[in-house]
């Protein structure tokens, strides 16, 4: 994908998050299924997870970190997201969090962002439904590798890709191209226009990766991991990836 086109659709997406962010926040009062899922399996709660330095990429308005309170989570918590709307819920909570909670704005499509994260590296690294929002094979291969820096040797990075063409509901919202004043013969396979049906009848629009099995073990190659687990969750929704760095 050229340089231009990824950089029209990540402002697209980010302009998305920034309008929608109240009625976007007001849909996602929990965690998915999925996310509580890894949580069990992946993350210490209680006294063993003192000491835990966990990286929330995609952090929205913070639903993660509440869950992880429930749960008993004692380490460190960072959360960002490039969304400063969406980080205000996080902000302005009057729910528990971690201890010590971090939340601030970062673009991982930005060069260097990495290097601007502090705390690293991360024992956990999360990315829930945000990958699928990055435009550009290239540009998730580089933030892929990026992670892998951010992260220790026996970290885990866990994150979800949307499956949305598993609904018949969601795929009556794919739009043509030309809606966002573009052409099919700039995009790569497995990308898709989406609408969002907002309150007063306002209408947004998101660009949405469709990532699968193959691509997504290639990509963990590439930047330097092993595939721990996959798990199909939220009613077929939600592709879950649990990756570990492959020793030196």
């Amino acid at each position: 994908m050229r340089e231009e086109i990824a950089l029209r659709l990540t402002r697209l997406n980010q302009e998305f998050y920034q309008t929608f962010a109240d009625s976007f926040s007001s849909t996602r009062g929990t965690v998915q299924p999925g996310v509580r899922e890894m949580i069990r399996q992946y993350i210490p709660t209680g006294p063993d997870s003192k000491g835990i330095r966990l990286l929330d990429i995609g952090c929205g308005n913070g639903n993660q970190a509440r869950e992880l309170a429930d749960a008993g989570f004692q380490g460190t918590y960072a959360g960002i997201d490039f969304a400063i709307k969406l980080l205000s819920h996080a902000f302005h909570s009057d729910q528990p969090v971690p201890q010590a909670p971090t939340f601030m704005q970062a673009d991982i499509t930005q060069a260097e962002w990495h290097t601007r994260i502090p705390g690293a590296p991360f024992d956990r690294i999360t990315c829930y439904a945000v990958m699928h929002h990055i435009p550009g094979i290239s540009l998730r291969a580089r933030i892929y590798r990026e992670i892998h820096k951010l992260i220790t040797p026996q970290g885990y990075f866990i994150q979800s890709n949307w499956q949305f063409a598993q609904s018949p509901r969601l795929l009556t919202r794919v739009q043509p191209w030309e809606a966002a004043g573009i052409s099919v013969k700039d995009v790569e396979p497995g990308d898709y226009l989406l609408d969002w049906r907002g309150e007063n009848g306002r209408i947004g629009l998101r660009y949405v990766h469709l990532a699968g099995e193959e691509e997504l073990r290639d990509q963990a190659r590439e930047a330097g991991f092993r595939i721990e687990q996959t798990l199909i969750a939220d009613n077929q929704l939600g592709l879950y990836h649990v990756w570990r760095p492959i020793p030196a």
